[in-house]
């Protein structure tokens, strides 16, 4: 039997600990882990099936954060090499977990609106993988 991870990186839980450090202190270190609403946003903006992208933090902070699935789930900023290096080490976890592979799930293709920028993230990806030997 072999065993594949579906691996869903564009996001975390908006209870991870990241995002709820982020959310709460704007000095956090994880606060450019996670795309914010500055004074040119339009937090009108919808998402590519018209559905609701930007939330406020908590009522009335005026705080808003990118989140193109559901509120429950904001997206990480892959701009951050951080949070690239970040994301590498997930993959690279479950690999030296003795996972089989890594399977993307449709959720891959909204890391960057630019389909060109997404191939180099996912290329950048499997190279740092490849370039990682397992433990």
């Amino acid at each position: 039997m072999k065993v594949t991870i579906d691996l869903a990186l564009n996001h975390t839980s908006s209870q991870h600990a990241w995002f709820q450090e982020a959310s709460k202190d704007k000095n956090s270190p994880y606060r450019d882990y996670y795309i914010w609403a500055d004074s040119n946003t339009d937090l009108n903006e919808k998402g590519p099936w018209g559905q609701q992208v930007w939330y406020e933090t908590y009522p009335g902070s005026g705080d808003f954060y990118y989140s193109l699935f559901i509120d429950s789930m904001p997206d990480l900023n892959f701009d951050n090499p951080k949070v690239r290096e970040e994301m590498v080490s997930v993959g690279m976890y479950w690999l030296n977990q003795g996972t089989d592979g890594l399977c993307l799930n449709p959720a891959a293709m909204h890391i960057y609106e630019e389909v060109d920028n997404n191939a180099a993230w996912w290329e950048e990806f499997k190279q740092d993988l490849i370039q990682n030997p397992f433990q």
